[in-house]
């Protein structure tokens, strides 16, 4: 993530605002917009944590499409193997990527609420 889109989550601090008029205001003129979402583990159970899902409009699309995506790969085959897997009632955890808590300015992390966690090296 670059520190062009740290600065746009930024802008949007005023979106946890107490009055509800500023708060939509914000929302329409936001470019990026986050939700935590509650994570699941491959048979869809409820993990202890949330993750952030980011939204974007506006400016923000276009510096997406044209500056931000690296690469586009297709992955449908190796989800209907985990699935397969799954319904053999086998364990996936090698087939799924490595997740790591995404190392996060301190001023973003508080401005969306998120905890600050040590990162492995």
């Amino acid at each position: 993530m670059t520190q062009h889109v740290h600065r746009q989550v930024l802008d949007t601090r005023s979106l946890f605002a107490k009055d509800h008029a500023v708060w939509k205001k914000r929302l329409r003129e936001s470019p990026v917009r986050i939700q935590r979402d509650p994570e699941r583990d491959p048979h869809h159970n409820p993990l202890p944590y949330r993750s952030i899902q980011m939204s974007l409009s506006g400016a923000a699309v276009a510096r997406y499409l044209d500056l931000w995506i690296l690469a586009i790969n297709d992955l449908t085959e190796r989800v209907r193997d985990i699935r397969h897997t799954l319904r053999d009632g086998r364990d996936v955890t090698d087939m799924l990527p490595a997740e790591r808590p995404y190392p996060l300015p301190i001023e973003l992390a508080q401005a969306i609420g998120a905890t600050l966690t040590a990162y492995p090296d």
